[in-house]
């Protein structure tokens, strides 16, 4: 029962099974492109969705190999990259903005990365130009809730588009409603009528699933 960060107010809880958890561990795997060879950093914390799904879950299943940081230290993830040969990295933007700002970056050979993705918060354009002069690599893109147990939406890992949270992974539905236009979903808890916009397996198991 992986906890909301409170962006619409205080943090909920929201119930998952195994079978939800399944659904996005999954295709993450196709997505992202790891293999039995890959070696992932873990650094986001793994009480929230990304770092459970892309740090732990997904590299599990498949059999990767992972290098877990029990908490963030930019040199110390510059220097697992290259100790470990890391292939594979999921972070969020603001961790990238203190790894580039390393001002002893170019002391580490970060060569082995073949992967780089994440999400939390939009990528700038100036910041994804700076990554793929570092590494060589397009930073992968995607976008995804608590609610839904990360990824609803990731860029296809061959041609991820800047600025962009992806298209709908798969036995996912999403759509773009315009609320003075559409007809209202309309559930009363709370006097608010809610509007759901994307269905798909990944959904919570509680009241309110409609939110996602």
């Amino acid at each position: 029962m992986p906890y909301t960060s409170g962006t619409t107010g205080k943090p909920k809880g929201c119930i998952h099974t195994h079978a939800t958890v399944q659904s996005t561990t999954v295709p993450y795997l196709y997505w992202r492109g790891a293999d039995n060879d890959s070696v992932v950093l873990s650094a986001l914390p793994m009480f929230h969705v990304t770092g459970m799904q892309a740090g732990m879950n997904a590299p599990i299943y498949r059999g990767a190999k992972l290098v877990v940081l029990s908490r963030w230290d930019r040199d110390c993830a510059a220097m697992q990259i290259e100790r470990a040969r890391v292939t594979t990295w999921s972070a969020i933007t603001t961790m990238l903005v203190d790894f580039l700002s390393n001002p002893r970056l170019g002391d580490y050979d970060l060569s082995s990365l073949r992967v780089l993705g994440g999400g939390g918060a939009a990528m700038p354009e100036a910041l994804a130009r700076k990554l793929e002069e570092v590494f060589g690599l397009p930073y992968v893109e995607g976008y995804g809730l608590s609610e839904t147990m990360a990824p609803t939406h990731i860029n296809p890992p061959h041609r991820p588009k800047r600025q962009c949270g992806g298209i709908p992974i798969f036995n996912t539905d999403a759509r773009i409603i315009d609320p003075r236009n559409a007809p209202r979903t309309r559930r009363r808890r709370g006097g608010r009528d809610h509007r759901p916009w994307a269905a798909g397996v990944q959904r919570l198991l509680a009241a309110g699933a409609g939110d996602a």
